[in-house]
């Protein structure tokens, strides 16, 4: 095998690997994300007695669920650029 036919094997193995990788973590972000939703249920909710115990109520729960979604946020972004890189080798590899 000469230099350059270990490279292409290398790029091809490398491309497949990104794109194996970034869909795994779509897929994977994509289920806790489902899994969260359905998490959700009214009963989580308090009902509005007065304002005061609405705000010390519902502000652990805003900031639960957002930590969540700040954490799937980063999962998706870097999903997307491995993906993202993946396709871009690959796009490289055949030309």
């Amino acid at each position: 095998m000469s230099e350059s036919d270990k490279e292409a094997m290398f790029r091809i193995g490398l491309t497949i690997l990104l794109v194996v990788i970034g869909l795994s973590v779509l897929i994977f972000s994509g289920f806790l994300a489902y899994k969260e939703y359905n998490a959700i249920t009214k009963e989580a909710i308090p009902k509005l007695s007065n304002i005061e115990d609405l705000v010390s109520d519902v502000t652990p729960i805003i900031l639960y669920y957002g930590l969540r979604l700040a954490f799937l946020s980063v999962l998706i972004w870097v999903g997307s650029i491995l993906l993202y890189r993946g396709i871009q080798l690959l796009m490289k590899a055949a030309k």
